[in-house]
């Protein structure tokens, strides 16, 4: 799941700091490993904008047509 918010955020183009606190914000509970949040920021970064803003569409296209089905 944090990584759909991943790419979601790098679409919007939120600021690495801020997907950071969401992060740190969703997964405040003991089973939460830092190297796991860690993990997951170097994801955000590795994620070109122009490629999240595409899979965007594309989900976006793939639900309207499911709905029309």
């Amino acid at each position: 799941e944090s990584e759909k918010l991943a790419i979601i955020c790098k679409a919007t183009d939120i600021d690495f700091d801020v997907f950071g606190e969401f992060i740190y914000c969703i997964n405040l509970n003991a089973e939460t490993e830092e190297k796991d949040m860690e993990a997951l920021l170097e994801v955000y970064q590795r994620i070109d904008t122009k490629m999240a803003q595409r899979t965007l569409r594309f989900l976006r296209t793939r639900i309207h047509l499911q709905k029309n089905i």
